[in-house]
Protein backbone atom coordinates (compact mmCIF):
# COMPACT_ATOMS: atom_id res chain seq x y z
CA UNK A 1 0.00 0.00 0.00
CA UNK A 2 1.04 3.76 -0.79
CA UNK A 3 2.36 5.53 2.72
CA UNK A 4 3.87 8.88 2.67
CA UNK A 5 7.38 6.46 4.07
CA UNK A 6 7.22 4.63 0.75
CA UNK A 7 6.80 8.07 -1.01
CA UNK A 8 9.39 9.44 0.77
CA UNK A 9 12.25 6.21 0.17
CA UNK A 10 10.31 6.31 -3.67
CA UNK A 11 11.57 9.71 -4.14
CA UNK A 12 15.11 9.61 -2.01
CA UNK A 13 15.44 6.84 -4.46
CA UNK A 14 14.49 8.53 -8.24
CA UNK A 15 16.88 11.70 -6.88
CA UNK A 16 20.19 9.13 -6.29
CA UNK A 17 19.03 7.61 -9.99
CA UNK A 18 18.98 10.87 -11.54
CA UNK A 19 22.25 12.27 -10.22
CA UNK A 20 23.69 8.49 -12.00
CA UNK A 21 22.58 9.21 -14.84
CA UNK A 22 23.93 12.90 -14.78
CA UNK A 23 27.23 11.52 -14.12
CA UNK A 24 26.73 9.22 -16.93
CA UNK A 25 25.51 12.43 -19.03
CA UNK A 26 29.43 13.72 -17.72
CA UNK A 27 31.25 10.74 -18.62
CA UNK A 28 29.38 10.77 -22.01
CA UNK A 29 30.57 14.55 -22.47
CA UNK A 30 33.41 13.39 -21.77
CA UNK A 31 34.13 10.52 -24.37
CA UNK A 32 32.56 12.96 -26.76
CA UNK A 33 35.28 15.67 -26.65
CA UNK A 34 38.18 12.40 -26.81
CA UNK A 35 36.65 10.92 -29.41
CA UNK A 36 38.84 9.94 -32.28
CA UNK A 37 36.72 10.66 -34.82
CA UNK A 38 33.65 12.79 -36.04
CA UNK A 39 31.66 10.25 -36.79
CA UNK A 40 32.47 8.13 -33.06
CA UNK A 41 31.91 11.75 -31.66
CA UNK A 42 28.83 11.76 -33.11
CA UNK A 43 27.48 8.69 -32.30
CA UNK A 44 28.85 9.73 -28.54
CA UNK A 45 26.83 12.86 -28.46
CA UNK A 46 23.43 11.06 -29.61
CA UNK A 47 23.30 8.32 -26.62
CA UNK A 48 24.06 11.67 -24.86
CA UNK A 49 21.05 13.40 -26.07
CA UNK A 50 19.19 9.97 -25.41
CA UNK A 51 20.51 10.00 -21.69
CA UNK A 52 19.95 13.50 -20.97
CA UNK A 53 16.09 13.14 -22.35
CA UNK A 54 16.08 9.70 -20.22
CA UNK A 55 16.70 11.63 -16.89
CA UNK A 56 14.22 14.87 -18.03
CA UNK A 57 11.38 12.24 -18.48
CA UNK A 58 12.69 10.50 -14.98
CA UNK A 59 12.32 13.71 -12.60
CA UNK A 60 9.01 14.68 -14.12
CA UNK A 61 7.80 10.81 -13.60
CA UNK A 62 9.19 11.24 -9.88
CA UNK A 63 7.50 14.69 -9.97
CA UNK A 64 3.87 13.36 -11.58
CA UNK A 65 3.51 10.28 -9.86
CA UNK A 66 5.76 9.89 -6.70
CA UNK A 67 5.46 13.23 -4.83
CA UNK A 68 2.13 13.83 -6.13
CA UNK A 69 1.78 17.77 -5.66
CA UNK A 70 -1.54 19.54 -4.88
CA UNK A 71 -0.74 22.17 -7.13
CA UNK A 72 0.70 20.37 -10.25
CA UNK A 73 2.36 23.97 -12.02
CA UNK A 74 3.82 24.93 -8.72
CA UNK A 75 5.94 22.00 -8.99
CA UNK A 76 6.52 21.54 -12.93
CA UNK A 77 8.38 25.26 -12.74
CA UNK A 78 11.68 24.17 -11.26
CA UNK A 79 11.61 20.97 -14.08
CA UNK A 80 10.96 22.92 -16.74
CA UNK A 81 13.66 25.58 -16.04
CA UNK A 82 16.03 23.09 -15.55
CA UNK A 83 15.22 20.99 -18.73
CA UNK A 84 13.21 23.05 -21.33
CA UNK A 85 14.02 26.61 -20.73
CA UNK A 86 16.44 28.49 -23.36
CA UNK A 87 19.28 29.78 -20.51
CA UNK A 88 21.03 31.77 -23.81
CA UNK A 89 19.17 34.88 -22.67
CA UNK A 90 20.36 34.40 -19.22
CA UNK A 91 24.11 33.66 -19.95
CA UNK A 92 24.57 35.65 -22.76
CA UNK A 93 22.05 38.54 -23.30
CA UNK A 94 21.50 39.60 -19.65
CA UNK A 95 24.93 40.49 -18.50
CA UNK A 96 25.44 42.65 -21.52
CA UNK A 97 22.20 44.37 -20.85
CA UNK A 98 22.89 44.95 -17.01
CA UNK A 99 25.80 47.29 -17.82
CA UNK A 100 23.66 49.49 -20.19
CA UNK A 101 22.13 52.95 -19.04
CA UNK A 102 18.97 52.04 -20.63
CA UNK A 103 18.65 48.61 -21.69
CA UNK A 104 15.22 48.85 -22.80
CA UNK A 105 16.59 50.69 -25.54
CA UNK A 106 18.58 48.09 -27.03
CA UNK A 107 16.80 45.84 -29.69
CA UNK A 108 17.75 42.72 -27.59
CA UNK A 109 16.17 43.45 -24.85
CA UNK A 110 12.99 42.87 -25.37
CA UNK A 111 13.28 39.00 -27.12
CA UNK A 112 14.86 38.56 -22.99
Amino acid sequence: SWTPTSAAALQTFGRRYAAEMYLCAQRLRDQAAEAASEEEAAEVRAELQRTLWAVCIWELCVIVFIGRPTLLTEALVPWWQLHLCDRSAAEHDLPQLEVLERPEASPTYWPT
